[in-house]
C-alpha cells in the first residue's frame, strides 16, 4: 500500500518565542511581550492520497484573517497571536490549484479546534466527513476565552469518542476503518481533546501530531510549550511521540507548526 502526503502551507502564525518552546518559569505572562520576542511559525494542513480515500488533516487559516488578526481572532488568542495568510494559501484555494474541490475530500480530521486549525473549515464544508474528538468539542464549547465556535458554525462535524486501545500514550484511540491503517489517537496536553493521527501502511508509518509538539525538539528533548493547560499529560504525550519517532519504520512526525518542514512538498509511505 502506497500513501502520498502533501504538505499544505496554509499561512503563518506570529507568536512569542516562549510559546513553542518554553524558556521561562512563568511563560504564560511573557506571551504578550513585544516584537523582539516574537517568532513566525508555519501553519500546515496535510492532504493524504490513501487507498481508502482522500483525507485532510486540519484546515489552516481562513481567508477572512486577511482582513486583520484582531478582527478575526477572539478572546485570548487575539492578544498573543498574529495570523498571516497570503493569496492562494487557504486550504480550499490550494485544493483548487490541484484540480480538487472540498467535496472530493472523504475525511477531514481535526487535531484540535484552535483557530489556526479550523479557520478554513467553512470553505471545506463540502467534505464528506469532518471529524473531531468529543473531548475537544466539549472543551471548546465550554471555553469561550480560547475557542471561537463561529469558525465552525453551520459546519457538519462528527464528534467521535476515544475508546480503550493499545495505541497512543494514554491507551485511548479511535480506529477509523477498524484495520489499524488510520488510527486517531488521544494526545492531550496542549488541548484536552487533542488528536494525533497514526497512518500505517504495514511497512511504514507517519504521525500527524497537531500541536502535540511544535517541532523535533518538543518530543526529542521533552520541551513543553509556553502555554500548556496540562503539563503532566503533555509530558506523557511527548514521551510517547519520541518513542514512535525513533523507530526505523517511522517516516515522520508531522506537526502543525514545524519550521523544519518549510519548503518541503511532502513524503510517501510504502
Amino acid at each position: 500500500m502506497n500513501v502520498t502526503i502533501r504538505f499544505l502551507h496554509c499561512g503563518d502564525i506570529v507568536v512569542n518565542g516562549d510559546l513553542p518552546f518554553r524558556k521561562s518559569k512563568c511563560p504564560f505572562f511573557k506571551l504578550q511581550h513585544g516584537r523582539k520576542h516574537q517568532v513566525k511559525l508555519p501553519v500546515f494542513a496535510y492532504l493524504i492520497e490513501h487507498p481508502s480515500g482522500l483525507f485532510m488533516i486540519d484546515s489552516g487559516w481562513g481567508a477572512d484573517i486577511r482582513k486583520g488578526s484582531k478582527e478575526y481572532l477572539g478572546g485570548v488568542p487575539r492578544h498573543i497571536n498574529i495570523g498571516l495568510l497570503e493569496e492562494g494559501q487557504e486550504a480550499a484555494e490550494q485544493l483548487g490549484n490541484l484540480g480538487l474541490h472540498p467535496r472530493n475530500i472523504d475525511y477531514l480530521i481535526l487535531t484540535s479546534l484552535d483557530s489556526d486549525h479550523v479557520g478554513g473549515l467553512k470553505r471545506m464544508n463540502a467534505a464528506k466527513h469532518i471529524l473531531v474528538s468529543k473531548n475537544e468539542m466539549d472543551n471548546a464549547m465550554s471555553d469561550g476565552k480560547r475557542y471561537d465556535p463561529t469558525l465552525w458554525e453551520g459546519t457538519k462535524i462528527t464528534a467521535f469518542e476515544f475508546g480503550k486501545s493499545y495505541f497512543g500514550p494514554w491507551n485511548k484511540a479511535f480506529d477509523l476503518f477498524g484495520d489499524r491503517s488510520v488510527v486517531l489517537t488521544s494526545t492531550p496536553g496542549f488541548t484536552a481533546g487533542a488528536t494525533s493521527i497514526e497512518l500505517w501502511t504495514g511497512r511504514q508509518y507517519a504521525i500527524f501530531a497537531g500541536d502535540c509538539g511544535f517541532g523535533t525538539p518538543s518530543w526529542m528533548e521533552g520541551i513543553l510549550p509556553g502555554y500548556c493547560p496540562d503539563p503532566v499529560k503533555m509530558k506523557g504525550s511527548l514521551l510517547w511521540m519520541k518513542s514512535m519517532a525513533v523507530v526505523p519504520e517511522c517516516r515522520g512526525i508531522l506537526s502543525t507548526h514545524d519550521t523544519g518542514l518549510a519548503g518541503l512538498r511532502g513524503i510517501e509511505l510504502r
